[in-house]
């Protein structure tokens, strides 16, 4: 089979090869920590924003709100997050860290990367940006 004739089969099965590979190896750099890579892009986008209201994860989630709420209730239990409601709308929640997921997220994005480090060692540095910006440009592309 000549794969650099592009045709679009080819180009979907390496896709999803691809995707399976991926999503096989974060899976298993999250195991350790018992979180999925849903409840790790929750953690992560409340680490990098200091709260959010679930309408706004929802939002970058590109989901009904009811999902970031049911990541929500599972990540409150394990007290890697908390609630409060917001100071001049009572109606709004707003979403944060707690100090046990303040504490967690750098220990995780450390082995991930790591992990994702050793398992993509055939990719170079640019190759990985390449790859960055190439899904990035793709996700903006579909929002559309």
């Amino acid at each position: 089979m000549k794969l650099n004739q592009g045709t679009t089969y080819q180009i979907g099965l390496i896709q999803a090869q691809a995707y399976r590979r991926l999503q096989n190896h974060y899976h298993a750099a999250l195991e350790p920590y018992g979180i999925s890579i849903p409840e790790w892009s929750l953690l992560g986008m409340l680490r990098d924003a200091g709260s959010m209201t679930p309408s706004e994860l929802a939002k970058i989630l590109k989901s009904k709100v009811s999902h970031p709420s049911a990541l929500i209730a599972k990540l409150e239990k394990r007290g890697l997050v908390k609630r409060r409601a917001d100071g001049e709308d009572k109606r709004s929640t707003h979403i944060a860290l707690t100090a046990a997921g303040a504490k967690l997220v750098p220990a995780v994005e450390n082995h991930v990367r790591a992990t994702l480090r050793h398992d993509l060692k055939d990719l170079n540095a640019a190759e990985l940006v390449l790859y960055y910006r190439l899904l990035a440009k793709l996700a903006k592309g579909f929002e559309e």
